[in-house]
């Protein structure tokens, strides 16, 4: 128990002193008085540094000296009062004290404290399904952790959402039931014996769905085919329309052919005006025009029709010899939109119409192509374009691009004419 020998020595030098001064009197035979309690007589410090106070009262002979040993290697001679001492490790200690009188007489006492200064470790919360919840009644994977030095105490739940916190036990589900739609942050906290915490935080959002008050589909469609023309001579078919109105909103709409299914041609939004069909072969087509609103109620499709006529009836004028194609010198570069050789092949000696200069770029650098052009350009000339187009509409087919743009170079020609 001694630990500190200077103490000791000095302790019984004291004592038999004092034991000869009262060798006339009557030896005191009754030991000292002697407490010691720490931290306020805690069982658990998560400091690392414990208060002791200590006590030692011997009103006949006195104390002459007290030795507290705090069982982690070190004692100190200490005088009743309060001593401090910090603990490098966490763990329990048995902290003895013990005293001497003037007639050597001693007494002693011992008291444990554990000392941990780490919090549990593992705490979580873990909503089922996510932290989106579709109904108020939300399960969810409560974990209290574990602690290695005094021990999980207790966990508390606040569901953020104006109910009691909510001791949780054990580990495991927990189904709450929260008062409605909202974003709740809950909160999930536990400590160990010696006040050391841990906490987790998780937000749940509860949102449930609404029952569909809107029976009504979308009304007041509209669909025309290339402005309403009756005909279409180049195979390209503009659709125009428009979603009409809902009462709640509009989801997406879909266009067809009456030869395809609904959804062949993807979706649209309800936004979008226009939709181009092609190319196409000849013959008559109907196209369809439907809306979905936000609760999949469909409108009734509106319809339009149109014939596609690639071919006229022979005209009897004779066809104008087509110039042959001259290939360029090898130092001459192509004109901007005033005519000129192109790419190897095209047209010579021809004047150039001006709307042609938007358009003769697409054709560059391609022989055929040019070639195609060219013909087509004399053709339009002389009044028959619908042949040449029928000659060149296979040409572009696999480039929607220049399908365009050989729609709108015809429309315009021919307005010109």
């Amino acid at each position: 128990m001694f630990k500190n020998k200077a103490f000791l020595v000095t302790a019984l030098i004291l004592s038999v002193f004092l034991a000869g001064q009262a060798s006339a009197g009557v030896a005191d035979a009754t030991p000292p008085e002697v407490s010691l309690t720490l931290d306020g007589g805690a069982q658990y410090n998560n400091t690392g540094t414990v208060s002791a106070v200590v006590e030692a009262t011997d009103p006949e002979s006195g104390i002459i000296v007290c030795e507290i040993d705090w069982a982690d290697g070190s004692a100190e001679e200490v005088t009743p009062g309060l001593v401090n001492h910090g603990y490098s490790n966490d763990g329990t200690y048995t902290v003895s004290l013990v005293c001497f009188n003037g007639e050597s007489l001693a007494n002693s006492i011992e008291t444990e404290i554990t000392v941990d200064t780490v919090a549990p470790a593992g705490t979580d919360i873990d909503f089922v399904g996510g932290p989106i919840s579709n109904s108020t009644d939300v399960s969810v994977v409560l974990t209290r952790g574990t602690d290695d030095g005094s021990g999980l105490n207790t966990c508390v739940m606040d569901w953020a959402d104006g109910t009691p916190e909510e001791e949780i036990l054990a580990d495991g589900p927990v189904v709450h039931s929260f008062p409605g739609d909202g974003l709740y942050p809950t909160f999930l906290i536990c400590y160990d014996n010696a006040g050391n915490y841990s906490s987790a935080e998780e937000s749940i959002e509860v949102s449930v769905p609404v029952e569909p008050t809107d029976t009504m589909p979308p009304t007041g469609l509209s669909l025309e085919l290339d402005g309403g023309a009756a005909q279409n001579n180049t195979g390209l078919v503009m659709a125009n329309f428009s979603s009409g109105t809902d009462d709640t909103e509009i989801q997406y709409c879909e266009i067809r052919l009456s030869t395809q299914d609904w959804g062949d041609n993807g979706t649209l939004d309800p936004m979008d005006t226009e939709y181009i069909f092609g190319p196409l072969e000849e013959g008559t087509y109907t196209a369809e025009y439907r809306c979905r609103d936000v609760y999949n109620n469909i409108s009734e499709p509106v319809s339009d029709s149109i014939e596609v006529v690639l071919s006229e009836p022979v005209d009897d004028t004779p066809e104008p010899e087509i110039p042959p194609v001259v290939t360029p010198p090898t130092s001459t570069s192509g004109g901007g939109g005033g005519g000129g050789t192109r790419g190897g092949g095209g047209f010579v000696g021809q004047p150039v119409p001006p709307v042609t200069g938007q358009v003769l770029g697409a054709f560059t650098g391609d022989v055929d192509l040019g070639e195609l052009f060219a013909k087509l350009l004399i053709a339009l000339r002389n009044r028959s374009s619908r042949p040449a187009i029928a000659q060149v509409r296979g040409a572009f087919t696999p480039n929607l691009q220049l399908l365009n743009t050989l729609q709108q170079l015809t429309t315009i020609l021919n307005r010109s004419r």
